[in-house]
């Protein structure tokens, strides 16, 4: 089926924009003049809860129906938005730095003062990380069951959920202490950004970044990537927001904003929402043009420490120091779900096999790369996939110095073929010196023996 046929058939909702009058500007229309304008579902999306332990951070589930919220004051809800139904809600006594959802809405992981724990939907300790230490961001690959961390200690942490393993646990050098963390959800490539303005990528196979990017001449606050995995934004303390494109890493446009951005987040239809101050500001279609004005303007009850948007609804949610604000805006959610992808109406048994299908499709930690292309790819000389063979190649440069007489440090890269009929030359080579070891002995035996006899004889 082409795309066309798959539009049309399968995915029938369209997202709808705000459309001014003439002479009016959409940064111009306030929440309450939204809300008197649309239906009663879509009206009770947006709330306010007045808290007094925040500042708080924020998480959306994938399939939008469940938010977790955590405050550096230690107080943790989480419940479903929609229906404003209690999972439930405890205070750790002691700071929270992030949270992360995991890969179901049963289970979730809070990076508190020293150590990380997970928890599960009624609030009970499960699992406590002590290997995680001062951990200050979180990032979850749902494929491959990963929970990435970035420690104040500069260590970047992959722990498979699935069977408490480590994965990868070090602390990279040559680089410059880490500001924020991200993933690229095409590839699963995790993004740092730095305080040097500098940002790197980071796969678990390599202990050194597969791509480094300089961004900003001062240190860079937040970072997000598209959906597609194509742009990359990033927002720097010199009070510019940038694109890039992650295809050809070159600049694409530059922001100057009126104050120093706090957070940013992208939704699933490329809107996207920067943070300064107290101030939220939406902008919509700035990868394809240069956006003058802002699509959305929002003020929020205090200062803003991160905005999230909710998958498949059009609502941002704010998480600030006096507690959680929910607007609405329309066009920025996904208007068609995949029942197999996401499921906002799971139930119980859809969630248990969720779960087995989900491990049982689970991808590994090395296929991890920068192109996820390069996997599917062909030796056109062999027609045999690309596979790299690590092996102690000592002896073979010993055997191919001898041959070729010559004494080279070159790394010299052998297929399978060559590497076997190399491996059988070794063998021979050694049974050969056997051999001949083996005869010097007799020899040195017999001389003996006949010297021993000639004494013998003369006595």
């Amino acid at each position: 089926m082409t795309k066309k046929l798959i539009k049309e058939y399968l995915n029938t909702e369209s997202e709808g924009f705000i459309e001014p009058d003439d002479h009016e500007e959409t940064h111009q229309i306030k929440q309450n003049e939204l809300i008197d304008n649309v239906d009663i579902t879509s009206s009770t999306k947006h709330f306010d809860l007045q808290l007094a332990h925040g500042p708080y951070r924020v998480d959306y589930f994938r399939n939008g129906r469940n938010l977790l919220i955590g405050s550096k004051k230690g107080h943790v809800a989480s419940f479903d938005w929609l229906t404003k139904n209690l999972t439930c809600e405890f205070n750790v006594r002691e700071s929270i730095h992030d949270l992360s959802w995991l890969q179901l809405n049963d289970r979730f992981a809070l990076a508190q003062k020293d150590w990380t724990y997970i928890y599960d939907d009624r609030g009970t300790e499960l699992h406590v990380l002590r290997q995680l230490y001062r951990v200050f961001r979180f990032e979850y690959l749902p494929y491959h069951y990963l929970l990435v961390a970035a420690s104040d200690q500069n260590f970047l942490t992959w722990l498979d959920v699935s069977t408490g393993q480590y994965v990868k646990h070090f602390k990279p050098t040559k680089t410059n202490k880490i500001t924020n963390l991200t993933q690229n959800p095409r590839n699963a490539v995790v993004l740092t950004s730095h305080y040097n303005g500098s940002v790197s990528m980071w796969t678990p196979n390599l202990n050194e970044p597969v791509v480094k990017m300089l961004c900003h001449g001062s240190p860079v606050h937040d970072l997000c990537v598209d959906n597609q995995g194509r742009y990359l934004i990033t927002a720097g303390v010199d009070r510019k927001l940038k694109l890039w494109d992650l295809r050809t890493y070159k600049n694409l446009s530059t922001y100057r904003l009126s104050q120093i951005p706090k957070s940013i987040a992208i939704s699933q239809k490329n809107i996207l929402a920067v943070s300064s101050g107290e101030v939220v500001n939406v902008f919509k279609d700035c990868f394809q043009r240069n956006v003058t004005k802002p699509y959305l303007k929002h003020h929020a009850d205090g200062m803003i420490d991160e905005v999230r948007f909710c998958n498949f609804e059009d609502v941002l949610g704010i998480g600030h120091e006096n507690g959680f604000t929910s607007i609405l805006v329309p066009g920025s959610g996904e208007p068609n779900f995949d029942s197999y992808e996401a499921n906002p109406f799971l139930t119980n048994k859809q969630r248990r096999e969720a779960e087995v299908k989900g491990l049982l499709d689970k991808i590994p930690a090395e296929l991890i790369c920068l192109d996820p292309n390069s996997l599917t790819q062909l030796n056109s000389e062999t027609g045999e996939s690309r596979r790299t063979w690590k092996f102690d190649n000592t002896d073979l440069m010993k055997s191919l110095e001898k041959e070729v007489g010559q004494k080279t440090n070159k790394k010299i890269k052998l297929n399978r073929h060559r590497k076997s009929e190399i491996l059988e030359m070794i063998k021979k080579e050694k049974k050969e010196k056997i051999k001949k070891f083996q005869k010097r002995k007799l020899k040195k035996k017999k001389s003996r023996f006949a010297s021993r006899n000639k004494e013998q004889l003369a006595d």
